[in-house]
Parts: C-alpha cells; structure tokens; sequence
C-alpha cells in the first residue's frame, strides 16, 4: 500500500471539509472520539488491539482536518508541551 504523505493528507482533509462541511467533519471528530473511548474501555475486558488502533487512526484523522483547518498546530504543540511538562514533574514527585 503506498503511503499518504502530508502534502496529500492535507489536501484530502480539505477536500472533505470543502465537500461535507466544517460542522460535519466536526460532527465526525466527536463520534470518532466517543468510538475511540468505546473501544479504549472495552481493551480491559477484551484486548483487541487492532480495534483500538483503527479507532485511534480514525481520530487523529479527524484531529488533523480540524487542526489544519484552524491552523492550531503551533498552540496544540505548546498545549502538549505544557501538559507533558505537568506529567514529568507529577512522576518526578512520586519517586
């Protein structure tokens, strides 16, 4: 299977928002999402990776449209940052 590269991803994630609307491709962010959860609750009673990991691609995808669309990826990456940094200091005080 050849690979999608960016440039083309990008291209594809407007295409969609052009075709079915930004409050679609919105729509589908949050019902990919509420899968993702499904799937992430069941993994403990039957882990099925490969179901978890479809929904997980599913998202992002939604997450990327939404991101390029609202140019976010520079306040998403501080957010991540900042939030990680959060993370480190918790575990750093667990030890």
């Amino acid at each position: 299977m050849k690979r999608i590269e960016l440039e083309e991803a990008l291209k594809i994630y407007r295409e969609a928002i052009r075709r079915w609307s930004l409050q679609s491709q919105i729509t589908m962010l949050a019902e990919e999402s509420l899968e993702l959860a499904h799937a992430s609750l069941k993994i403990l009673r039957n882990p099925n990776l490969k179901k978890l990991a479809e929904e997980i691609a599913d998202t992002e995808i939604c997450i990327s449209q939404i991101e390029d669309y609202f140019n976010l990826g520079s306040t998403i990456e501080y957010w991540k940052q900042k939030k990680l940094r959060r993370l480190k200091r918790r575990l750093s005080k667990c030890l």
